[in-house]
């Protein structure tokens, strides 16, 4: 066999073994268990540069949605997700029937954190406490519970009586109450109410001056400070307790 050609073979068979994917490759699996569509693969991509070849490994993610879908990757120290921060974002689109390769970085972990929808928007969340930074897709569907109809219950509260007291605000344990629906979409929110207080220092009714606009927060906010609420009466001249109100306060719902 001529020289020429025994090379050419050995050429083309270099070339052929050099395209076909590892086997991680063949196996890719769902991003999201709801979304069977967006895939992602770990694979390797080699690179030249001069005489020093560099490999890297990464993920691939492939898009077989039928429209397109955003993605917030980060990149992570940590093998878990929830150790993402907002300075290690990296936003991109994937069209329809579009495969990308995100290529990975030395001792840094690829984590897929959101996928939004084409009519969505995929955007940063900020705590209202300010202490963490999330991304969402706004535009969600809104849960049931928000209706922002709801006016408060019990006796309603007399601004003009003197003000009490409240007592030991920590226990209330408003986190220990925060409505399910709204903290899984991560909806945050202030409800300012007013609290009717008898002279033993319980509540008897409570009023929303300022709605969060969802029921459930306002809701929540009532029922927390009529069952769990102690508070310390007004006095009058002779010093005994008389009815009074906590008047316009604010009570925050955030995600820690």
């Amino acid at each position: 066999m001529p020289r020429f050609l025994a090379a050419l073979m050995l050429l083309y068979a270099t070339l052929c073994i050099a395209h076909v994917p590892p086997a991680s490759a063949q196996q890719a699996v769902p991003v999201f268990a709801g979304m069977p569509c967006l895939k992602q693969l770990r694979t390797t991509s080699t690179e030249h540069q001069g005489r020093v070849t560099m490999t890297y490994t990464g993920q691939t993610y492939s898009n077989d949605c039928g429209v397109p879908v955003r993605l917030l990757l980060c990149h992570s120290p940590s093998p878990e997700p929830d150790s993402c921060t907002a300075a290690q974002y990296t936003l991109f689109t994937l069209a329809s029937g579009e495969r990308r390769f995100s290529r990975g970085v030395a001792g840094l972990y690829p984590h897929v954190m959101t996928a939004c929808g084409e009519q969505e928007e995929l955007v940063d969340w900020k705590s209202i406490r300010g202490t963490t930074s999330q991304a969402i897709c706004r535009n969600h569907p809104i849960p049931a519970s928000a209706d922002p109809g709801y006016r408060g219950e019990g006796t309603i509260p007399n601004l003009s009586a003197p003000a009490a007291q409240l007592l030991r605000p920590e226990r209330l344990g408003m986190d220990d109450h925060y409505p399910s629906d709204l903290k899984d979409m991560l909806i945050e929110g202030v409800t300012t109410v007013s609290i009717a207080v008898g002279i033993d220092g319980r509540a008897t009714g409570c009023a929303i001056e300022q709605t969060s606009g969802y029921r459930a927060f306002d809701a929540a906010t009532c029922d927390v400070l009529m069952r769990r609420g102690r508070f310390a009466p007004a006095k009058d001249a002779a010093g005994d307790p008389v009815e009074s109100v906590y008047a316009k306060r604010k009570f925050v719902w955030a995600i820690r």
